[in-house]
């Protein structure tokens, strides 16, 4: 099966086409068969600009797949910072588990994300 339109054009990045398939109702919360969305793409892929078009339009921020990966999960898996701070802007779940019972900041941390770490970071409210 290949990926819907929409999907391939934020792989693309192309933003004109995102803006007109969405003209076109397409469905912004579409799920593949791993229950991945198109902004589970935009937030791997790491383009900030289709990340908050896209949000902006209704996508849903804490949206899981099939492993339970949320987009913020995405992002940090892939090290994209500027993905991570857009999600963050829009209050992405910092502490959403994956089925291996890890936040964000167990991906950005395993994958050497650092830059994605210090933005969870100074995300959080500080608690001592």
């Amino acid at each position: 099966m290949t990926d819907p339109l929409l999907v391939q054009a934020i792989f693309k990045g192309d933003f004109n086409e995102i803006k007109n398939l969405l003209k076109e109702n397409v469905d912004i919360n579409y799920q593949d068969e791993e229950k991945r969305s198109p902004l589970h793409a935009a937030a791997f892929k790491g383009d900030a600009n289709i990340t908050d078009f896209l949000i902006q339009k209704g996508a849903r921020i804490n949206i899981k797949d099939s492993k339970w990966l949320t987009p913020l999960h995405r992002a940090c898996k892939s090290g994209n910072e500027d993905a991570v701070n857009v999600l963050l802007k829009y209050n992405a779940d910092t502490n959403a588990r994956d089925k291996n019972w890890q936040t964000p900041l167990h991906v950005a941390s395993c994958n050497n994300a650092y830059k994605c770490a210090e933005a969870l970071l100074a995300s959080s409210p500080t608690s001592l």
